[in-house]
């Protein structure tokens, strides 16, 4: 994990599906954190998801979340993988969060 400002983490973690998990627990514990609710922390986790699985499997996934009270920022990175379908994730991640932006190799969304 490199270190951030208090209202910043970046966490690096391989593309392979295996270490997915390690998104999942760092959103969801920010999110509940910064006071999101819990219905939305589940939605906020399974974008966290798709995106991880988009971005995989080769490389290493850069994860950035900012945090303001109750709204998260979250950015994920691969500059060794793209994004097959693009339409396609921005579909899957639509009833899920907001703020969507997804380009050949970075994913990044709101909640909150």
């Amino acid at each position: 994990m490199e270190r951030g400002s208090p209202s910043t983490v970046v966490v690096t973690f391989p593309a392979d599906g295996r270490f997915g998990r390690i998104s999942r627990v760092t959103v969801g514990g920010l999110a509940l954190r910064a006071g999101v609710g819990v219905a939305e922390t589940e939605r906020l986790r399974d974008a966290v998801d798709a995106a991880a699985t988009a971005l995989g499997p080769e490389g290493r996934i850069r994860l950035r979340v900012d945090w303001d009270t109750a709204v998260l920022l979250v950015s994920m990175q691969n500059d060794e993988a793209a994004v097959d379908d693009p339409a396609g994730l921005r579909a899957a991640l639509t009833p899920l969060v907001t703020g969507i932006d997804v380009a050949t190799h970075v994913v990044s969304f709101a909640a909150g």
